[in-house]
């Protein structure tokens, strides 16, 4: 049984160049899965004797970046499938129903299926959403309070190292340090709390149910 660890499990674009670096055994499926993306950048993976050094690092990081981009990014179907998962989780911790809310993050996996998002997936759209809240000037005041639910240490301190950098707008680009801090499944499972947490504020000081504002709050871009 191959136990290894999957070139993009986790890691950020400088760590997956590292551990490439390390063990040059990762180096064709990874080269495999960022051939097209290699492609569109001028580097054909048939002929790296014949590349600059320093050409094919660039490009490479840049494979990376876009390839750890789209996958966090659905679109289509699968966005809408994200959403209504997202909505799901959400509905489930603001009804204080912890064991649903678990029971259904632990059923996503690293891929999508026919009927549930990648965990990435739903990571991405998450941090994505908290970062339009909390840089929306209209919704500063209705912020002012929000209340985590009962969370382990280390999920509470990953939702408020989420919540400081949403604040910023950068909660989705720094997903790659805080993924290295605090673990993917740490991450995406804060995100949630926060985001549940978060409709709730703003329901309280709406006055709007809160399957209205988790509506409004995930409508597509």
């Amino acid at each position: 049984m191959n136990n290894a660890k999957p070139p993009f499990d986790e890691a950020d674009d400088a760590d997956l160049l590292a551990r490439m670096q390390r063990d040059p055994e990762i180096i064709d499926e990874v080269l495999e899965q960022l051939k097209p993306l290699l492609a569109a950048d001028g580097i054909d993976t048939q002929n790296l004797p014949n590349v600059d050094p320093n050409e094919l690092h660039a490009a490479m990081t840049r494979a990376i970046e876009r390839h750890q981009m789209e996958a966090h990014t659905p679109v289509g179907d699968a966005r809408a499938l994200t959403v209504a998962t997202v909505r799901d989780l959400s509905e489930a911790l603001h009804h204080q129903k912890p064991a649903q809310a678990e029971q259904l993050w632990q059923s996503l996996k690293l891929e999508p299926t026919p009927n549930l998002p990648s965990s990435s997936h739903v990571m991405g759209l998450t941090l994505e959403t908290l970062d339009s809240i909390y840089t929306d000037t209209k919704l500063r005041t209705a912020l002012g309070i929000v209340r985590l639910p009962e969370l382990s240490d280390a999920t509470r301190a990953a939702a408020q190292d989420i919540q400081r950098s949403a604040m910023q707008g950068r909660a989705f680009n720094s997903r790659d340090v805080m993924v290295s801090t605090h673990t993917t499944r740490k991450v995406g499972r804060a995100a949630i709390c926060l985001f549940a947490s978060t409709a709730t504020a703003i329901s309280e000081h709406s006055k709007l149910q809160y399957s209205t504002v988790v509506e409004q709050l995930l409508e597509p871009a």
